[in-house]
């Protein structure tokens, strides 16, 4: 790259002379490209005019900015007293549908286009979406959030750190802060009425418009599509998102917060202002008739900070997970998802990790709720992304070639690194398994229960002895070898996975074939030791408050109630309980812990409820069995 005089980077021609902020991309800028001028687009090494920047000049990345209002109704109350003129401007967009398969309207036409001479170029209707007064306003109380970016990119850092991320890659990530602020850092600080309105403007023309890319468009270039001058509520949400699964993920101890200090919002306050911030920006996003890749994933991240908010058996994340699973289906991720002349690899494999976990959110949930899953195998066409890490995944040529030649045969690493998409792959086969005992637990006629059962164990044992080596290690020993805690984290929930799959099969087992219990509460037993050997370990589990809460509720709720049980049989009716009886002493030991642990919950928490309901009832089960 070359600089001016002034240490800033040198713009491109046509932005140079039209007096435009450029983005510096290369061979060609994001502004270039969306004017379709990428043949014009060339940096000059001397440029025959040195004409004053007309640009303000890039507002300090320092946190220390101004004070913006707390919320959106302050926000709203001081731009409301404010004279501002009116605007309405109205966008005409064709009508996305989605996918449509084999039973479609559509479908005999377009298997007989070619001998009927139809031309299926524009077959989706246009419509008019108006941006009103009301909308740019809207968009105004949301934007003046993000006068908060500098100390929030702190927060989003910091998440990547710990967690990996979830489906959104770090380095995407850091590409729209970095160009958001760039671009419109100035008037995010000075929040001038009018220059808000104006950029409120952009955002929503810039989210009517469609997304353009082929095979050749690599992830950076995806990237840029979506930030500076190309700016986009998807991605303004996502980056609300991120912030807020940061702030649920970390202790209100955590030094971090210290950012946010000067407004006075503490964990429970922030994450939930996020929450609700990104829940916007994607009804934003559905009043624009928006439906492709960037969407979805502002869905998937912010469905996933609504269950760290609200916890599973809430009413509203069995809403949001419908939203999820119906735009899944709605892009066709569950028909075949390859890189070809249209999409890209990055794409593509971040299209199969999306699925997966969708997949994966579905069983996990109907198993929490005890409902029937929704996204079933059977209509879906499996396919495993390959086990990269971000950065691969965000290279280009010979160095995204040399990342996946050095994959095994199976698309796993050879590394014996825990990368999110290893865990993707992990859960996602575990999910199969589960959908299975999900159809005999909840399908009202079955037959061959025993010979089925089996084959279902038969698989999962398959299943879990071909996951590499790093994978089955014991909790211990990925502790000795010191893993990195998220690591561990992954150890230890891919053992309970396996574990609660063989603990809801002899479930079916004894409620519809009549199976004694010996096989149930020995893997009870397992279970509940890991959750509270895991629990106990406030250096594991100290950053990851949402995995202590679900590791609880989801693992160990389920598990201690069958001990809970079990100990007040023995004390009811010695002569009648289990020939593989539980350790009285053990049992209760361990049980007295996880009361402790369930009340370390934070009531901000969404499993609190929950568990503060089981902690009064293991309580009063102690208190029976220890009593005189």
């Amino acid at each position: 790259p070359n600089y001016r005089r002034n240490g800033k980077l040198q713009s491109c021609e046509p932005c140079r002379k039209s007096k435009l902020r450029c983005d510096h991309l290369m061979p060609t800028c994001g502004r270039c490209l969306h004017r379709k001028k990428a043949d014009q687009c060339v940096y000059h090494p001397a440029p025959l005019t040195r004409n004053k920047e007309m640009l303000s000049s890039q507002v300090s990345r320092s946190p220390n900015i101004p004070k913006p209002p707390t919320s959106l109704s302050s926000v709203s109350a001081s731009t409301s007293e404010e004279k501002r003129p009116s605007t309405t401007s109205s966008f005409r967009v064709h009508r996305n549908p989605g996918f449509l398969g084999i039973t479609s309207y559509r479908s005999i036409f377009t298997e007989n286009q070619a001998s009927l001479g139809i031309d299926n170029t524009d077959q989706d209707p246009e419509c008019t979406i108006v941006i009103g007064d009301e909308k740019i306003q809207k968009g105004v109380e949301i934007l003046s959030l993000l006068t908060h970016l500098p100390a929030y990119e702190r927060f989003i850092a910091r998440w990547f750190d710990i967690s990996q991320g979830i489906l959104v890659i770090e380095p995407m990530v850091n590409q729209w802060t970095e160009a958001l602020w760039s671009f419109h850092g100035d008037v995010l600080v000075e929040r001038n009425t009018q220059q808000m309105r104006q950029l409120s403007e952009l955002v929503w023309r810039n989210t009517q418009r469609p997304l353009r890319f082929d095979g050749k468009t690599t992830a950076r270039r995806w990237g840029a599509m979506c930030t500076g001058p190309q700016l986009r509520w998807e991605v303004v949400g996502i980056l609300f998102a991120l912030v807020g699964l940061m702030a649920a993920t970390v202790p209100q101890s955590d030094p971090i917060f210290n950012l946010l200090k000067d407004i006075g919002m503490d964990r429970g306050n922030l994450s939930r202002s996020m929450n609700d911030a990104a829940e916007i920006c994607q009804n934003f996003c559905n009043e624009s008739d928006v439906l492709h890749d960037l969407y979805l994933w502002l869905v998937y991240e912010n469905f996933v900070l609504t269950c760290s908010i609200r916890g599973d058996a809430d009413f509203l994340v069995w809403k949001r997970s419908g939203e999820l699973f119906n735009t899944v289906l709605a892009l066709g991720l569950h028909q075949e998802k390859k890189a070809d002349t249209k999409i890209p690899f990055f794409l593509a494999e971040i299209r199969k990790k999306t699925f997966l976990y969708a997949f994966a959110n579905d069983k996990g949930l109907c198993t929490f709720l005890g409902r029937p899953p929704r996204l079933l195998s059977r209509y879906c066409m499996i396919q495993m992304p390959l086990d990269l890490s971000e950065k691969q995944l965000y290279s280009e040529g010979a160095e995204l070639e040399a990342a996946i030649a050095s994959l095994d045969e199976s698309g796993w690493n050879r590394s014996g690194e825990i990368r999110r998409t290893t865990w993707a792959r992990v859960w996602f086969i575990n999910s199969l398994v589960r959908e299975e005992i999900l159809d005999m637990s909840l399908s009202l006629t079955i037959d061959d229960i025993l010979p089925r059962a089996e084959a279902i164990s038969q698989r999962a044992k398959a299943h879990y002895e071909s996951f590499p080596e790093t994978l089955k290690q014991t909790v211990e020993n990925t502790e000795r070898l010191r893993r990195p805690p998220l690591e561990q984290l992954c150890v230890l929930f891919t053992r309970l996975q396996h574990m609660t799959n063989d603990l809801l099969l002899q479930r079916v087992l004894i409620r519809r074939a009549g199976a004694d219990t010996n096989r149930l509460i020995e893997i009870a037993r397992n279970i509940f030791q890991e959750v509270v050997n895991a629990a106990v370990r406030r250096d594991l589990m100290r950053d990851f408050q949402v995995d202590y809460a679900d590791l609880l509720a989801v693992h160990g709720l389920r598990s201690a109630a069958i001990l809970a049980v079990e100990l007040l049989k023995q004390e009811h009716s010695p002569g009648q309980t289990s020939s593989n009886a539980i350790s009285r002493s053990e049992t209760i030991q361990n049980l007295s812990v996880f009361v402790s642990c369930l009340a370390s919950i934070d009531p901000s928490d969404g499993t609190y409820a929950i568990c503060e309901q089981a902690r009064k009832v293991f309580k009063r089960v102690l208190d029976k069995i220890l009593s005189p």
